[in-house]
């Protein structure tokens, strides 16, 4: 009996063996199946990427362009740094969103100087004055955030969603 158990166990993977043309014929007709995998490891890795480097830059170019005027808007999803023209030259504005909100920080165009602080909500303000000094305040709803002082800057923080957010940044 055992041989005859290994017999038909013989004979059913022979069946098999005929049976792989005609799975070969149904796994063409379900290639897609068969290949998905192979795109699918692969596409994962390449359209992240391929998507974050060519959106990116896309998005950013644009935002920069309108930052000539030393006033401009910046969506941005983790961190984001990008130029500021003044007066005196290129300033350069980070911005990363942190647990607790928004940290930014403005350095002009020597390097040196600047300021920065945490943004914790929408409608907060980062304001830095000619003279140094500095001051954080959050708008009511509907009330409009102040506006820079002539040779200061303020950043506003105007959406903060998970990690992407959207500040304005002036200098006066």
């Amino acid at each position: 009996m055992v041989i005859g158990g290994l017999l038909a166990i013989l004979a059913a993977s022979g069946c098999g063996a005929e049976a792989e043309p005609d799975d070969a014929s149904d796994s063409s007709s379900d290639p897609a199946t068969a290949a998905s995998p192979t795109p699918d490891a692969s596409s994962p890795a390449l359209p992240s990427p391929n998507t974050a480097a060519s959106e990116e830059p896309e998005a950013d170019e644009a935002d920069y362009e309108s930052c000539g005027d030393g006033e401009c808007e910046v969506s941005f999803t983790d961190s984001v740094a990008f130029p500021l023209e003044g007066s005196d030259g290129e300033w350069t504005v980070e911005a990363a969103v942190e647990d607790d909100g928004v940290q930014v920080s403005l350095t002009d165009p020597d390097g040196m100087g600047g300021g920065g602080g945490l943004l914790y909500e929408p409608g907060c303000t980062l304001a830095i004055h000619a003279d140094g000094g500095g001051s954080l305040s959050c708008a009511e709803a509907g009330e409009e955030p102040p506006g820079p002082e002539a040779g200061g800057y303020v950043v506003h923080l105007l959406e903060l969603n998970g990690d992407t957010a959207v500040i304005e940044a002036i200098l006066g």
